[in-house]
């Protein structure tokens, strides 16, 4: 029987091969123009003479030019891209040093449609680091802006309404501050409705006519349906 051996160990830290969901995935271009045209947003790449170098089919979903359509197109002369009171030469230098512009655009899709968009622009550099394309993100907000516009057009309306009653109307918080008056308030106190607004109720009717209201007001804020007549000595803040 052979004697006994020494043997040293030496035991050195390594790190474990990944697994196959661990490994990162590689794309083919092809493979992220595929996943580009699943993409619901207008996802175009122009080069910095705004020639169209990429059109993905979100794009053509929502301007109605397919890709063969739109490639070698100028983008801003295809959608007649309207800038507002900015035109694009006006941020250009600061897009270029910056490498980042958003803001809202309005363009015409190919049936005369009007569509306004979220726009972003990233800057993309080539391997010595030189502006070479801009990736343009632009997200449709038309239906987002015509709903806000009815919006504002209903509230005009019901506040013209409002302020034409011949009562006091108004909106008061749980704090008894002021959030809405029409202006039959200026009418009858003198105050301006931006100072009525955000005031505490005992400020605007002063202290004896709040001290007549307060306890209708506070089960008017339990719940309860409130319906009074009665006298009260209004003296606001006004003197």
């Amino acid at each position: 029987m052979p004697p006994p051996s020494r043997v040293r160990k030496r035991e050195v830290p390594c790190e474990s091969m990944p697994s196959d969901d661990e490994r990162p995935v590689h794309l083919t271009p092809l493979e992220q123009a595929e996943l580009l045209d699943l993409a619901h947003d207008c996802i175009l790449v122009r080069g910095l003479d705004g020639v169209i170098l990429y059109w993905n089919g979100g794009a053509a979903t929502l301007y109605g030019y397919d890709s063969a359509e739109a490639l070698g197109r100028i983008s801003h002369d295809l959608l007649k891209t309207d800038f507002g009171d900015a035109p694009a030469y006006d941020f250009m230098p600061q897009f270029l040093e910056r490498g980042f512009w958003e803001g809202e655009l309005r363009h015409t899709c190919r049936n005369g449609d009007t569509k306004i968009v979220e726009s972003r622009w990233v800057l993309q550099r080539d391997g010595q680091g030189v502006p070479a394309r801009v990736l343009e993100i632009n997200r449709d907000a038309t239906e987002r802006h015509r709903a806000a516009a009815a919006l504002a057009e209903a509230e005009s309306q019901l506040r013209l309404v409002i302020n034409n009653m011949p009562g006091l109307v108004s909106y008061i918080d749980t704090n008894l501050r002021y959030r809405f008056a029409n202006e039959v308030y200026t009418d009858w106190f003198g105050i301006p409705l931006d100072r009525v607004v955000g005031s505490h109720v005992s400020e605007v009717l002063g202290e004896a006519a709040f001290a007549v209201v307060r306890p209708r007001m506070m089960r008017a804020l339990a719940g309860d349906s409130v319906v009074y007549e009665d006298f009260l000595p209004y003296g606001t803040i006004e003197g």
